[in-house]
């Protein structure tokens, strides 16, 4: 392995730099792959994991292909029972759909019976069907009312019967209440014949006994007396105790009382004294207080006399300064009030000067818009007459164009109402059409409700015959309902057993 410097054609050393020339390695093949042996080794570990994995894709594959057709294998168990799984579950599926369509059928008939139970109740809810209805409880009713005045016949027989039972008992033991009245009368004749006898014992005995009550009455009497005596002797002296005592009271209140008030009378006077001593004393005090305040009041005077001379002088010399100044000030007042008439005067020249102009300026101004009037106006009454002349024209177009408009508005309204006519027409024989239909549809829903009707009068009717019911309340209500709809002719045979009295 060496390495070489290479000149191109025409290069010598002499002539070229080191790094204008080429330089090359020169190595053999087998140093040339140790040295780049690094260079590959992914590529290299790459190639081996491919070979690798090839090499057991080609054992799995063998295996698969040699284990295809084994009952016991692993892949064949599995899809054996994935099988088996799927089976069942669509199995279960169609059970649980057959279960819910057989449920769906029991219950769509239990729907429809319902539906048809509440339908035929809301049908006899209704005015014909209800009154058949009415008319079966008309039938219940009369015949319980035939049952009731049967019970309420036996009742009032058996109530006679019990009534002459008890008339003809009571006869009898009045009879006999009579027999008894009289042996108890004689009885008690003789018990009250043995009582008088023994009343008149006890008379003559209550007599002694009242003679002996009398008399010991008398001696309580006596003793309560002198006890009554005694008691009114205690309560005077008592009494006349109680009156001494009371004016003892009063007599020394009375001298307690004259005590007070000469004590009071003294002491009024002592009070009145003291009084009399305090107000001399008060009024010498005031005499002093008041010959005080007269020699201050003079003093006070005097002061203002003095002060009062002070204040004339000095008033005299400020009223002499003030009118200088006064004089002064009305001298120099004239002299700017002459000063300015003048001004003003002067003011008054420049305004009537100033107003003369206006005037004159206005003048002229007020000529020149009279004129551009009188100009203006004859152009307007070029324009007037031009316009004239243009508007006869113009109105001559604008009726033609307006009368063409009005005729080409009649044509359209007169296409309209063609169409509107037409449409009309239409319209009605739809409506003619859905009249039609609309009757037939009506006249199947009347069959329709005879039909339901008259089967539910002939099961009232063999109800009613069933319960061995009077049945003409029935029968009158489905004549009443042929004579409302026509049907007297109809549906005679319809009902067969109904004998109505018209």
């Amino acid at each position: 392995m060496e390495t070489r410097w290479y000149l191109k054609p025409g290069d010598t050393l002499e002539t070229t730099k080191i790094n204008e020339r080429g330089h090359a390695l020169h190595a053999t093949a087998d140093a040339w792959k140790n040295l780049t042996a690094h260079l590959d080794r992914n590529r290299l570990i790459q190639e081996s994991i491919e070979r690798e994995r090839a090499h057991k894709e080609a054992l799995k594959k063998g295996s698969l292909e040699m284990t295809a057709k084994w009952d016991n294998s692993v892949e064949n168990i599995r899809k054996r029972k994935e099988e088996e799984r799927t089976t069942r579950l669509e199995k279960e599926e169609s059970d649980k759909m057959e279960r819910f369509f057989k449920i769906r059928a029991e219950q769509e008939g239990i729907r429809q019976q319902y539906i048809s139970d509440a339908r035929r109740r809301i049908y006899l809810t209704k005015e014909h069907p209800k009154a058949l209805t009415s008319a079966l409880i008309l039938s219940e009713v009369i015949y319980e009312r035939e049952k009731q005045l049967e019970f309420d016949k036996k009742i009032k027989q058996h109530e006679e019967e019990e009534l002459a039972k008890r008339t003809q008992k009571i006869k009898e033991d009045a009879i006999k209440e009579v027999e008894e009245n009289k042996a108890k009368e004689k009885k008690i004749r003789e018990k009250n014949s043995e009582l008088g006898k023994e009343y008149l014992r006890h008379i003559i005995g209550n007599e002694n006994s009242a003679k002996l009550l009398k008399q010991q009455s008398i001696d309580r009497e006596r003793v309560d007396i002198a006890n009554m005596e005694k008691e009114f002797a205690h309560i005077k002296r008592v009494e006349a105790e109680e009156v001494q005592m009371k004016k003892d009271s009063i007599k020394k209140e009375f001298l307690d009382f004259g005590i007070a008030q000469a004590r009071a009378k003294e002491i009024m006077e002592q009070e009145d004294k003291e009084q009399e001593n305090i107000i001399n004393i008060y009024a010498q005090a005031k005499h002093g207080i008041e010959c005080l305040r007269q020699k201050k009041v003079k003093e006070m005077q005097q002061a203002m006399v003095l002060r009062r001379e002070a204040a004339s002088k000095k008033a005299v010399a400020e009223a002499k300064a003030k009118g200088e100044n006064e004089e002064r000030i009305l001298k120099q007042a004239a002299e700017e009030v002459e000063k300015r008439e003048l001004e003003q005067l002067k003011l008054k020249e420049q305004t009537r000067r100033q107003l003369i102009k206006d005037r004159q300026e206005d003048r002229e101004r007020f000529l020149k818009r009279e004129e551009e009037r009188k100009r203006e106006e004859a152009e307007v009454i070029k324009w007037e007459m031009l316009n004239r002349f243009k508007k006869n024209d113009v109105m001559e177009a604008y009726n033609k164009a307006k009368e063409k408009e009005r005729w080409d508005g009649k044509l359209a309204y007169r296409r309209i109402l063609m169409d509107q006519i037409a449409e009309n027409g239409e319209i009605a024989k739809r409506e003619r059409k859905e009249a039609h239909d609309l009757f037939v549809e009506q006249q199947k829903k009347y069959d329709d409700d005879d039909e339901r009707f008259f089967g539910y009068a002939e099961e009232v009717i063999a109800y009613a015959k069933g319960k061995n019911r009077q049945t003409w309340p029935v029968e009158r209500v489905i004549q009443e309902y042929k004579r409302n709809n026509n049907l007297l002719s109809k549906h005679r045979r319809a009902c067969p057993e109904e004998d109505v009295e018209k």
